[in-house]
């Protein structure tokens, strides 16, 4: 009988073990996904903010006098037309991923 009962319990532990290493599996591909969508979400909104960071630091040079006026409207203009851009650029990835989602084609709205 002893031999029965030292089979028991080493099917009781490598039971256990394979819990707690199924349980490190989940946790470690949690942490990986989460680590994933947290550099995603950092990327997406480094890029939105690309313009309108650089026309606020343009202004407070303007404001301390750093830049003349015709510098800072020239500058300005510059990055009126890249936020244009790079706004136009974001409603078109936003109406691509809508029609997907909708099943329709964009000349059907």
């Amino acid at each position: 009988m002893p031999h029965l009962l030292a089979d028991a319990r080493l099917l009781e532990n490598v039971d256990f073990l394979l819990s707690i290493g199924l349980l490190v599996v989940v946790i470690l591909g949690g942490g990986i996904v989460l680590l994933w969508l947290d550099r995603w979400r950092k990327k997406q909104a480094a890029g939105k903010t690309k313009s309108v960071d650089a026309l606020s630091a343009y202004r407070e040079l303007y404001d301390r006098g750093e830049l003349t006026r015709s510098e800072y409207e020239t500058i300005r203009a510059q990055l009126a037309h890249q936020m244009r851009e790079e706004l136009d650029l974001a409603l078109a990835a936003r109406k691509k991923t809508k029609t997907k989602a909708d099943g329709r084609r964009p000349s059907e709205d």
